[in-house]
């Protein structure tokens, strides 16, 4: 974590210098790389959707986002980040893949993107109940019936 927190301002240049005359290893370097980029997009991240944060959060190593947290000063950040590791990642539709397969939906690709919107629905407040997600499901079923694919 130190020394993510110390190269993590840096530009990806400086930091991967530094990191190899420290010989740090592969992983923590990669880590440090992700955590600066972090650092050079979060404060584009501030006015997003809770589903945008966290899709670009989501494949972000976990010690550079405490990293981040630690670094920044920017309340704003900080809750962003807070909440991304409390709730939004933890957050999934009731609805399963053997949901749609029992609906007679061919397994594909299909799956995912019903499953990716019906989450998106859950961060934003959209949806906020079980009777809800149902009827989203319904909807997006509709659509990809009447048009061969969802949205």
């Amino acid at each position: 974590l130190m020394y993510v927190l110390w190269l993590i301002r840096l530009s990806p240049g400086q930091a991967l210098s530094v990191s190899h005359r420290l010989k740090l290893s592969a992983e923590l370097n990669r880590i440090i790389q992700s955590g600066i980029k972090l650092w050079q997009e979060m404060s584009a991240l501030v006015d997003k959707k809770p589903s945008e944060i966290t899709q670009r959060l989501e494949d972000v190593d976990p010690l550079a986002i405490i990293a981040m947290f630690f670094a920044s000063a920017d309340e704003k950040i900080r809750d962003i980040l807070h909440n991304f590791v409390i709730r939004w990642r933890r957050i999934s539709p009731f609805t399963t893949g053997d949901d749609l397969r029992s609906r007679g939906i061919p397994p594909g690709p299909v799956y995912r993107e019903i499953l990716q919107k019906l989450r998106q629905a859950w961060l934003d407040g959209d949806v906020d109940s079980r009777e809800e997600e149902m009827l989203l499901l319904d909807k997006l079923v509709g659509e990809m019936n009447l048009t061969g694919k969802i949205g």
